[in-house]
């Protein structure tokens, strides 16, 4: 019963932005139950990883290249709190760049949402891995906070963190600190889609 609250509950979150657009969302990115290790290299990034559709995954960088590149993309992102609680944020235009370029947010266009905006800070930024650093930051982000990102110095948000089932409390894991500052998340999706013109 509670998936099917879930569901519900992200289904009127996607229909609410703009009931009139009929285009899909594509989902490309989805923390949910720690079952899936995001601790990894720059090629698992690259290509993706995971279990799609309904399990924990991440789409891959070359994918969502190609995807956003192609198109124009608009950017939903999809919260739950261990008290069950939903936020999103939307993103009017969304777009990563090239290998060439470390998959950098190249397009982010205007925030609307109830989870405030814990994206703008890395725009721009290009993406990292513990074994491919391209941040800002005098360290790894990516190596110190066991995961993968567009950091900065380091993030205001990183939904490739470590999972935690427990430690909620926790500034290392799922997190969106204009929502929960220093806290790691139940769930977290990504998801993008075309912008009708």
């Amino acid at each position: 019963m509670k998936e099917l609250d879930e569901l519900n509950t992200i289904y009127l979150i996607e229909n609410r932005l703009d009931a009139k657009k009929s285009k899909p969302w594509t989902t490309i990115l989805r923390r949910n139950n720690g079952s899936v290790d995001f601790s990894r290299k720059w090629t698992d990034y690259q290509e993706g990883f995971g279990d799609a559709p309904n399990g924990e995954f991440f789409i891959g960088l070359n994918k969502l290249h190609t995807l956003t590149a192609n198109a124009p993309h608009e950017l939903l992102v999809i919260l739950k709190d261990w008290d069950n609680e939903m936020r999103y944020a939307h993103y009017a235009n969304f777009k990563i760049g090239s290998a060439g370029e470390k998959y950098a947010i190249k397009e982010l266009g205007e925030y609307t949402g109830d989870a405030g905006d814990a994206l703008e800070g890395h725009k721009g930024m290009r993406f990292s891995t513990s074994d491919q650093n391209n941040d800002a930051s005098s360290s790894n982000c990516a190596l110190d906070n066991n995961g993968a990102w567009w950091f900065k110095d380091c993030f205001n948000s990183h939904l490739n963190g470590p999972y935690k089932t427990q430690e909620k409390s926790h500034e290392n894991g799922v997190t969106w600190d204009t929502w929960k500052p220093v806290y790691s998340l139940k769930f977290a999706a990504m998801k993008i889609r075309k912008i009708s013109i």
